[in-house]
């Protein structure tokens, strides 16, 4: 079996910060934690896995961000397609067709 240091443990699993920053628990109270990281980074963290189970206040911030940011893109392409679907369905005939320059 291989010694791995304390400090290991300490680092952010994101970005591997080892200041002295607050740090969240991906384990902890918001559940959220891992499924966002796996949704906008498609890592997959488990608790059973060996690697830090922390990040820093920073990467959850950049997380929190991101996941508001894809939410807001995916939302706004299914707008759009929506758009398009109803703009084919109810596309006017030829005679009242207005080109538009």
């Amino acid at each position: 079996m291989s010694y791995v240091p304390p400090k290991f443990y300490q680092l952010c699993r994101l970005c591997l910060s080892s200041d002295k920053t607050p740090v969240l628990s991906i384990f902890g109270s918001d559940k959220d934690i891992p499924k966002k990281i796996l949704h906008c980074l498609s890592i997959l963290i488990e608790e059973s896995d060996k690697l830090p189970k922390i990040i820093c206040l920073r990467c959850s911030e950049r997380l929190e961000s991101f996941s508001k940011f894809k939410e807001t893109a995916t939302k706004t392409e299914e707008v759009l397609n929506r758009f398009l679907t109803y703009a084919d369905q109810h596309q006017p005939n030829s005679n009242e067709v207005h080109k538009v320059e």
